[in-house]
């Protein structure tokens, strides 16, 4: 992957070579330059780069000439720009140019530069790996298929109708399901930019064959309405004169609206997919409760100017971006260096739009504040602030409330989701040092210091040792030592659903108190320390929990259906299994939290609710867990039974052996009975627990609009919260009790 990118006309070029380094400093064609090349390099950081100037006739004969402008482009670009290592120059008369100088006027005729920049991509693109990738020959007949489909002007396809395609071309071939193979393939054809394609539930099926399409349909969404209006535009704001204005000026774009923005059939045939579509790049973030959705990106036409001054401020850090290639001080870092590094505005965006979700889906009654740079959000019991600050690729975090520590962490997973999406970005944490001069600590690499090590800081006397500097920062760090018993421990399995559950209810729980201390909680992913044999770790944590909390959902259940006598440990299933042992020996609470599949509100309407588990009944599932299987034609095959009666009543070797050991270990009384993955998951809903999709019903309002009073019943996570802490609250009173007497 690598970028053709166009420099601005030579003659402003020539301009800024005049200009002094000041000039160079301000958002000048320069600067923009910059700005496109930095945003190759977060997604390619080693592709070939090729950039070409425009009008070369205007500049021949002046001074200086185009060898002098490419030295001075090259010495700019080389320290703000790191992927310019890769340019491909232009060899001309002994001369070697770092972009190609072409004349527009005289075409290719006319001109033999572009016969020559013709050539750098060529050859460019021979060095690409994807070039050497071998295609079965059906692959290559249903790309021929699907460029003839939009040769002949269809932009976008059904999935079903790409699967009928690809049985027509011969796939599947021997050995695999046309499932497995079609998705493989779409997949691909995805990663060469052939078609776009999205494997998540909600886009996988629709495969867009012209990603202008896809584009448009945004467009349609997301522009500066006074200055690129569209013939829907008039309809609305006479249909929906309010949400006009509120998608205007506050980026909240009304459900209702879509009717009017995207009139064109093919976009409203497809509004689930490209809502879906919009929400995974970060372009969109739904609001539970409400048929309103926010559009981050549209704070940059309409967002307020100034939002109300924040009433109070408990301290601040600070998330830097950077290019992977850029280099910066280990542990101290002075205000010069915020200056340098690199923050896309999509990264922003989505950092802001997954923060705005957290918000909705962790707090009752509160509305997050958006401005143009800066967003008010809370997380659970948390409030904080983001604010961009100008001209550094630097985000200022304010806490308002909350514990630092547990804030930064979330910040931590919502970031590091977002950076997957740009490869070649990095993220640190920034913390003034307290009582120094301009004097900063970069958090990650403080936690990896040795003990010993010692500093010398601006406005500090003497030497400071991390011993110090971690007192000043507490609030900021983990406790040395991890806690030794937790109110709650976490139960659940990896993935997009119930890790969302789980890390919504840590962050609630965390920043509770259980009298006059915090409540202290174990999640697998926020407690497990490196070198740690990860089994033993999490039983221990159980062992030492007075409440545990299994999340028991389709994917947690889809996975155990697979189950045989000779299956590896189900790390699930082992948790379960251990508390219903310490449950039954020992006395441990346990609560279930059972939450069904999420299905996509009724009418078209924005949002979704959670499905009754136990009436479930999904079609059979696929043994890789990717779908399910289907018929000769494609279709889902049915199974009548639930998910619960699918689990296998067979005894799992791995399973009872795991639990022997540790029992062993600890000193524990051994399991007297062994259990299946079926009475396992019997038994534990067979406990007192929390049914999501009631407690939806009961706390939110899909299909209502806002209140007089603005306050609106989001807080499903928190209202399991304040269940699981009465719990806790009622299991220390009885522990008070016993020791009294």
């Amino acid at each position: 992957m690598g970028g053709l990118c166009k420099v601005p006309p030579l003659t402003a070029v020539l301009a800024c070579v005049g200009a002094t380094s000041k000039f160079f400093s301000t958002k000048t064609c320069m600067s923009q330059l910059v700005e496109h090349l930095n945003q190759i390099a977060t997604f390619a950081s080693d592709g070939p780069v090729i950039l070409v100037g425009t009008r070369s006739a205007e500049v021949v004969g002046v001074q200086p000439t185009l060898a002098a402008i490419s030295d001075a482009l090259r010495g700019v670009l080389a320290s703000r720009a790191p992927v310019m290592r890769f340019a491909r120059f232009h060899q001309v008369d002994g001369e070697s140019r770092c972009f190609f100088a072409v004349e527009n006027s005289a075409g290719c005729d006319g001109d033999e530069t572009f016969g020559q920049l013709a050539q750098a991509i060529v050859d460019a693109a021979r060095e690409l790996p994807s070039v050497d990738c071998t295609i079965p020959v059906p692959w290559l007949r249903v790309h021929c298929e699907l460029r003839r489909r939009l040769d002949e002007g269809v932009r976008r396809l059904p999935l079903h109708q790409v699967r009928s395609i690809a049985k027509q071309c011969g796939l599947p071939h021997d050995g695999l399901s046309l499932e497995v193979e079609l998705e493989a393939m779409l997949a691909h054809f995805h990663s060469l930019g052939v078609i776009f394609w999205l494997e998540a539930s909600h886009t996988r099926e629709l495969v867009v064959l012209d990603v202008q399409w896809l584009l448009d349909a945004m467009t349609c969404l997301i522009r500066n309405f006074d200055l690129h209006p569209m013939p829907g535009d008039t309809r609305a704001q006479r249909a929906m004169e309010t949400e006009w204005i509120s998608l205007c000026r506050s980026a909240e774009l009304h459900d209702g609206l879509l009717r009017y923005l995207w009139a064109n059939k093919e976009f409203a045939d497809s509004k689930l997919s490209l809502l879906s579509t919009m929400e995974h790049f970060g372009l969109l973030v739904s609001v539970p409760g409400r048929p309103v959705m926010i559009l981050p990106p549209l704070l940059a036409f309409g967002g307020a100017d100034a939002l109300p001054p924040m009433a109070h401020t408990l301290s601040e850090c600070y998330m830097h971006f950077s290019l992977a290639e850029q280099r910066f001080p280990d542990l101290l870092w002075s205000p010069e260096h915020f200056a340098t590094g690199f923050l896309p505005k999509a990264a922003f965006y989505r950092i802001v739009a997954a923060s705005i979700g957290w918000c909705y889906n962790t707090t009752a009654g509160f509305d997050p504040l958006l401005g143009r740079n800066r967003c008010d959000v809370a997380f659970g019991c948390s409030r904080l602030s983001f604010s961009l600050t100008t001209g550094q690729p630097v985000i200022r975090v304010t806490v308002r409330q909350g514990k630092p520590l547990e804030i930064i962490d979330r910040l931590r997973l919502i970031s590091r989701s977002v950076l997957t999406r740009f490869g070649n970005l990095r993220l640190r944490f920034l913390i003034a040092v307290p009582g120094a001069t301009n004097s900063y600590v970069e958090l990650d690499t403080l936690s990896n210091t040795s003990s010993a090590s010692v500093m010398y800081i601006d406005g500090i006397p003497g030497a400071t040792t991390l011993q110090t500097l971690g007192t000043l920062l507490g609030p900021w760090l983990p406790p040395p030592h991890p806690p030794e018993n937790f109110d709650v421990m976490l139960s659940y399995r990896w993935g997009p659903t119930d890790s969302e559950l789980a890390d919504a209810l840590y962050d609630w729980l965390s920043a509770t108190h259980v009298g006059n201390r915090a409540m202290v909680v174990f999640q697998d992913k926020r407690r497990l320390q490196d070198g740690e044999r990860f089994d033993f770790a999490f039983m221990r944590a159980m062992l030492s929990s007075r409440v545990c909390c299994p999340i028991i959902s389709l994917d947690a259940l889809a996975r155990m259906v697979f189950l045989d006598a000779n299956s590896p440990v189900d790390n699930v299933l082992l948790e379960w299994s251990l508390a219903l042992h310490l449950h039954e020996q020992y006395g441990l609470r346990v609560i279930p939290i059972l939450q069904g599949p999420r299905e996509q509100l009724p009418d078209g309407a924005a949002g979704w609710r959670i499905t009754d588990l136990f009436a479930t009944r999904p079609p059979k599932l696929r043994a890789d867990l990717k779908g399910y299987e289907v018929n000769k034609k494609g279709v889902p095959i049915a199974d009548d039974r639930s998910i619960f009666n699918r689990v296998p009543n067979v005894q799992v070797r791995s399973i009872n052996e795991r639990l022997d050991e540790f029992c062993s270990r600890y000193n524990l009384r051994l399991v007297p009975n062994h259990r299946t993955p079926h009475q396992v998951v019997h038994e534990v809903t067979h406990f007192l627990g929390l049914l999501l999709w009631q407690l939806q019903s009961n706390t939110s309002a899909p299909h209502t609009s806002r209140t007089a009073s603005g306050a609106e019943c989001w807080g499903m996570y928190s209202t399991v919260a304040n269940k699981i802490l009465k719990a806790v609250e009622q299991v220390q009173l009885g522990e008070e009790q016993k020791a009294r007497i």
